[in-house]
């Protein structure tokens, strides 16, 4: 028994011994390489410096001459967007909050249309709700980024008029209330409920006078049009009202040409881009479009 210990502790440290010496032909093969490498990497040349070609990206930001909103793609961002939640907005209000109503999903949030560059001071959306939410929404994703203290709210008192302003950047986003552009008894911007639609056809000034010195103004008027006739008022709202009714269709083209005029008249097109958006897709009855009865956005 004491003989067959002898033996096998021999046999252990001779394995030991064995296994010493493998490793340390396998450290001495690693360094060698190493060194190897090591040399050839001092022989070689740098690798040539990284250049970068700012002239040829560069824009031009203080002009909108480069600044085409409709070239550009959509980019697909799931990391930094969505920019905002509808329930961590302060300025959303239910009637626009669209996943309180029942929408169920989000991935479109994570798209963002990337254009060419471009530098605006004053963005104007006029109009009813469907330019309000479009207003809400920029205003959302603006604000989800910029600090306390360097963003404000406001709104003229006595005007149909919003204003985000991003201090630090001097820029403001408004919302000016006009559903349908020219002066009527719908102006009001909260209590302007009504089946009876008047309009001061000539009167636009009331309401342009605070569109004017905008780098984008974003119009919108078509829902308030779908009643088959309204009044045109003769005179003021102040004087004993006498009126001319017309069809739906008259009069929407009798505005559209008023507003057309002023903006030729009144905007200088080298600094000031101008859109027009009229219908919107049908969006109150879900029902419509493949979801469950009572939803709807």
């Amino acid at each position: 028994m004491e003989k067959k210990k002898q033996l096998i502790g021999i046999w252990d440290v001779k394995h030991m011994f064995e296994s010493s010496v493998i490793m340390f032909f396998i450290i001495a093969t690693i360094i060698a390489f190493c060194y190897t490498m090591y040399e050839e990497d001092k022989s070689s040349p740098p690798p040539p410096p990284l250049v970068v070609n700012t002239t040829a990206a560069y824009v031009n930001y203080d002009s909108l001459d480069g600044c085409d909103l409709f070239s550009g793609k959509w980019v697909h961002d799931n990391h930094s967007y969505p920019l905002y939640k509808e329930l961590e907005c302060p300025y959303i209000t239910g009637e626009f909050a669209c996943q309180q109503h029942g929408r169920m999903d989000s991935n479109y949030q994570q798209w963002r249309w990337q254009p060419h560059a471009c530098n605006l001071s004053r963005v104007i959306f006029v109009g009813d709700s469907v330019n309000r939410n479009q207003w809400l929404s920029m205003v959302c994703m603006l604000q989800s980024v910029i600090p306390l203290g360097k963003k404000r709210m406001q709104k003229v008192r006595n005007v149909s008029l919003l204003t985000f302003k991003a201090l630090e950047y001097n820029v403001s986003v408004d919302f000016y209330w006009a559903p349908l552009l020219v002066e009527s008894n719908a102006d009001h911007p909260s209590m302007h409920k009504t089946n009876d639609r008047i309009v001061r056809i000539e009167s636009i000034e009331k309401h342009a006078k605070h569109w004017v010195n905008a780098d984008v103004l974003v119009f919108n008027s078509y829902l308030w049009w779908r009643m088959p006739e309204l009044k045109i008022l003769n005179g003021s709202f102040e004087e004993p009202k006498q009126y001319n009714i017309v069809d739906n269709h008259q009069g929407y083209n009798m505005v559209l040409e008023i507003w057309s005029n002023w903006l030729y008249t009144h905007i200088n097109h080298t600094r000031t881009q101008s859109y027009f958006m009229s219908m919107t897709a049908t969006h109150h009855r879900g029902k419509e479009w493949g979801m469950k009865g009572g939803q709807n956005c």
